[in-house]
């Protein structure tokens, strides 16, 4: 359940920094690389009615508000006061984790990293210090793309296809050495998609046996039924956007 926890933490964070300092969702990696935006300093911005009118200015008090969501988030997701069946009161983190059980390692791993590039350039964006901004240039090589969702919404179709009857062949059930076997293989896949990210999934697959998951296939530290979804997600809105883009030049 710390995995659940950690996943739906994660992704409130995520959309709660994308609400309260939306420049962060609007200025990427490239813009912040500009030679304009380096040489931006606060004192230096533009004034208007007394104060700096700058989108980069330091709103305390926009850092206060996040704070004291978050805490609120992490206090209504773990407060057991919903009914899970039989009159035993759960939290939401708890009823969501014995409805579509645990996200995977991966999963985990992915929105950790998001959040920590988040934080990161929403910190750089306020202090331009050199030392983040080199861990932003490490970190802007882990990131999502379609080759990565494709690869893993097939494997994923693979996997609950054959677990649940739906295919001839089933991989989930296979002995642990042909487990491990398909998950180099994959391994492969995501380093030829991105290798940094094929690292992480490396990790994935450490931290699954240094934690000792027993009544789980090895080949579940790679995907989940949350990742799945987000993978389907992803291509939809990858097809759409392109078509989009191609519409709008023809």
């Amino acid at each position: 359940m710390i995995a659940t926890n950690i996943c739906v933490l994660g992704i409130l964070l995520l959309l709660l920094i994308d609400l309260y300092f939306p420049m962060v969702r609007k200025y990427r990696f490239s813009e912040i690389q500009d030679s304009k935006f380096l040489k931006y300093t606060p004192s230096s911005a533009p004034t208007q009615n007394g104060r700096d009118s700058n989108i980069y200015t330091l709103s305390y008090k926009r850092i206060a508000a996040l704070l004291a969501t978050f805490l609120f988030f992490i206090i209504v997701c773990n407060i057991s006061v919903i009914d899970g069946g039989g009159g035993v009161a759960a939290s939401a983190v708890n009823l969501l984790y014995s409805y579509c059980d645990s996200p995977s390692l991966f999963a985990v791993l992915l929105v950790c990293v998001a959040c920590f590039k988040q934080v990161l350039r929403l910190a750089y964006l306020y202090s331009h210090n050199e030392f983040i901004y080199r861990i932003l240039k490490i970190c802007k090589a882990i990131r999502f793309n379609g080759y990565l969702s494709l690869i893993l919404f097939i494997y994923g179709c693979i996997l609950y296809g054959g677990a649940l009857g739906m295919l001839a062949f089933d991989i989930y059930h296979l002995e642990i050495l042909w487990q491990i076997i398909i998950g180099f293989l994959l391994l492969v896949l995501l380093y030829i998609a991105s290798p940094k990210v094929a690292y992480l999934g490396l990790f994935a697959l450490l931290l699954f046996y240094i934690c000792g998951y027993e009544n789980m296939s090895v080949l579940e530290s790679f995907i989940c039924p949350y990742l799945w979804v987000y993978c389907a997600l992803y291509m939809i809105y990858s097809i759409c956007k392109n078509l989009i883009i191609l519409v709008n030049r023809n």
